[in-house]
Order: structure tokens, then sequence, then C-alpha cells
């Protein structure tokens, strides 16, 4: 759309409801949403206006004109996979460390949430979709047992957000962070589950990540830093983007 007053492209989010508005969840959300329109960072997009319609409750953001980032890194030639692994994870972690820093975790950070776009014939990257939707919706992940549904979202979850996704904070979005790493380097996700119960037994039997499959993709300096980003143990884990956006930095 266009807004009416600047002619500024815009895309409209709108949230499902259920036929009608408890007020809580209206309070909820203007509160959710009035926090996301004073997120201003380069590296995040813009929220504009929130409000309520007939057809739900929407939230007005920046039009970004995207491309598949996916599809960009995988174009990169096998010796060059590393570094466009890390560009990819330092720039999203800019933008993750000025949301920890406003209280406010993403807790979606996947591929489909960076958009891509060309600034002056270079690639640059925003992150979108601050968890408003995600927190208006089924904390749950148990309703998720379609395979397309467990790849575009599960893969990303860290075991701590899947077994209890009330208990997030900021390191749960470093993990996601580290698996958007690993799949620009391996060309897929570290994850090799079938179904939700497989990735469910995953989770229960706290097995690692196995960083070896990317010899000859990646360098042993770089297996030890997805070792520890992808760690069962959130503890184990870089404990700020700051941090873990320095040690991902040394591979740019």
């Amino acid at each position: 759309a266009h807004h009416a007053k600047t002619s500024q492209p815009v895309a409209i989010k709108l949230m499902k409801h259920s036929g009608k508005f408890e007020p809580d969840a209206l309070a909820v959300f203007s509160r959710e949403a009035d926090l996301l329109k004073h997120l201003r960072h380069p590296r995040i997009v813009q929220a504009i206006e929130f409000g309520v319609a007939k057809d739900g409750l929407y939230l007005v953001m920046e039009w970004i004109d995207a491309v598949d980032i996916l599809s960009e890194l995988d174009k990169k030639p096998k010796n060059k996979k590393e570094r466009a692994a890390a560009w990819l994870g330092v720039r999203t972690l800019e933008a993750l460390q000025y949301s920890h820093e406003q209280g406010i975790v993403h807790r979606d950070v996947k591929p489909s949430n960076i958009l891509g776009y060309i600034h002056g014939k270079k690639l640059q990257i925003k992150l979108a979709d601050f968890g408003l939707a995600k927190r208006f919706a089924d904390a749950s992940h148990t309703d998720l047992t379609a395979i397309g549904q467990f790849r575009g979202t599960l893969a990303y979850t860290a075991p701590e957000q899947f077994s209890d996704s009330k208990r997030v904070g900021p390191v749960s979005d470093l993990y996601a962070v580290g698996v958007c790493v690993y799949r620009v380097l391996a060309g897929v996700l570290p994850v090799r589950a079938n179904s939700l119960q497989e990735f469910a037994a995953w989770i229960r039997a706290g097995s690692p990540i196995d960083v070896q499959r990317l010899n000859g993709t990646a360098s042993a300096e770089m297996q030890t830093f997805l070792k520890r980003a992808l760690a069962p143990d959130s503890n184990v884990r870089f404990q700020s983007a700051a941090e873990m956006g320095k040690a991902l930095a040394k591979f740019t």
C-alpha cells in the first residue's frame, strides 16, 4: 500500500482474530506495537503505525523490495561460504544487540525474517517480524506437525524455547543466528529430523549439533564457533549479541 499522507510505500501486516477482541489482548497489542514503533535501527524494518480494523489488528511497516537472502548467498562459491555466512550473522546480530538492549526478544529469527535488499548495488539486510505475531499466537509448538512448518520454524528454535517457549531470552535468539550461519555454510539445516516427533526426541536427548559435517566448507575455527553457538545448554552459548558478533566478525 501507500501511506495516504506521505505516499510512502508500506507493507501492512494483519493479525488474525477469533471474531472479537478481548480487552486485555488489545492492551497488550497496543503496548507491544508501540515498543516496535520505537525500534529505530538501520538493520531493523521500521514499524510506522498500528491499530484495529474490522479485519483485525494491523501493523504498518516500511516496504522493503526484498530479495531471497538464502538464494543470494547460496550462489557464493564454496571458498566464500564462510565469509558469506559470517556476513549474514554479523548484520543480524547488530539488529538483535539493539533490540535486546531495548528489552525486546525476537523469538523467531530465521532467513524468511531476514529481508535482503539491494542498496547502492550492494546486498544489505533488515530483520523483520519482531515477535509481535508470536506474542499473540499460541506459545506452544505442539500444533506444528507438518514437515514444511517444522523446517520453516522449529529448525531455528533453541531447545529451551521448544520445551518451554515462555522461558525465552536473548540467548535463544543467538541460537537461531547460529542455525542461520550453519544453513548458509552447509546448504541444509543442522537438525535432520523428518517429523516433529523426531525433533522432540532430539531435544529430549540433548544431542549436540554435528559440526564436523562442515569439513571442507568451514574452517576448524568456524566449527568451534558453531559448536558453542549451537550448544544444547544455553549457558554454554554466547551470552550477548555483541559477544557473538565480535567472535563472528573474525570470519568476514
